[in-house]
């Protein structure tokens, strides 16, 4: 699910990891966050796949739980950060699939899937965000429907060729959804590897160290807590270790570049204020291990 093109790939693991990670922090804020109606949809769903609703109750308590952790609490200026950077991404995407059927084109790519994951689960399905979701941005919700179904062409796109984009010729709508992201996320990934530095600095870490600051064996593994802005907005929230891996293996991908393909790259993250990614360099690889990430 990746184009052949590497710099066309590399922007594909970066979309990815803005929607697996990025959307997180408004994904989680929708759903427990908005209204009590939507909480007892979320806890009525968990019911349908636990035995009890003594056990329903709970695994919602402990999802909720995630929110201050995330940097969502009582600071309105949080509150707003996410409604508008939400707005922005909707209206974004929404020009884009108003033109093409997927992110990189006329194919679905790992781009596609990585915003899936939070757009239709969270945003586009709970019901405080869905139906706000297709008043907005009835083309995205369009394209929701068009990733759960068989690969069918839409008739609203049919003239789009069933092909990647060029490099060298993104629309202008997919550079929206970079800046988008070069605003939005780029900082978030930056304080993470920053304070994954810190940690590898503080002592000695030998080689299958798991990389956690408690060095805990659990699901999601955590560095600490980083501060970073969003639309305007600084947001305290716990720094998890999935940024440190999704940005290895997008430079990975780099190191594999010829310099005709970086130069490309490096091009069209200058336009879109996320060139401080191209060269950021992790001092020590991470690897998986008996289910936790641990030092390579």
């Amino acid at each position: 699910m990746l184009p052949e093109d590497k710099s066309l790939a590399a922007l594909a693991h970066l979309i990815h990891s803005f929607g697996s990670e990025g959307l997180t922090k408004s994904a989680m804020y929708l759903r427990w966050n908005t209204s009590l109606d939507n909480r007892i949809f979320a806890r009525s769903e968990f019911g349908r796949t636990l035995s009890t609703p003594e056990l329903a109750h709970g695994f919602a308590v402990a999802m909720r739980d995630y929110l201050p952790i995330l940097g969502v609490g009582l600071d309105h200026g949080v509150d707003m950060a996410i409604k508008q950077s939400l707005e922005t991404l909707y209206d974004t995407l929404n020009a884009h699939f108003l033109e093409y059927p997927y992110i990189l084109g006329g194919l679905p790519s790992l781009a596609d899937y990585g915003l899936m994951g939070p757009l239709y689960a969270h945003h586009g399905r709970d019901i405080s965000s869905s139906n706000a979701l297709k008043m907005r941005a009835p083309a995205l919700y369009r394209w929701i429907e068009t990733m759960n179904r068989p690969p069918v062409v839409d008739p609203e796109v049919w003239q789009v060729p069933q092909e990647y984009f060029a490099v060298d010729d993104l629309p202008d709508t997919l550079i929206a959804l970079l800046k988008v992201i070069g605003e939005n996320f780029v900082p978030e990934i930056i304080a993470t590897i920053d304070l994954y530095h810190q940690w590898l600095d503080s002592e000695e870490r030998a080689s299958g160290a798991i990389v956690d600051f408690e060095g805990l064996k659990r699901c999601h593994q955590v560095l600490g807590q980083i501060e970073h802005v969003q639309m305007g907005a600084p947001i305290k929230r716990i720094a998890l270790l999935d940024d440190v891996s999704h940005h290895q293996r997008f430079q990975a991908l780099v190191h594999t570049m010829s310099d005709s393909e970086k130069e490309t790259l490096r091009g069209v993250l200058q336009s879109v204020s996320a060139q401080d990614l191209f060269d950021l360099q992790l001092n020590r690889n991470v690897k998986r291990e008996d289910y936790v990430w641990v030092l390579d």
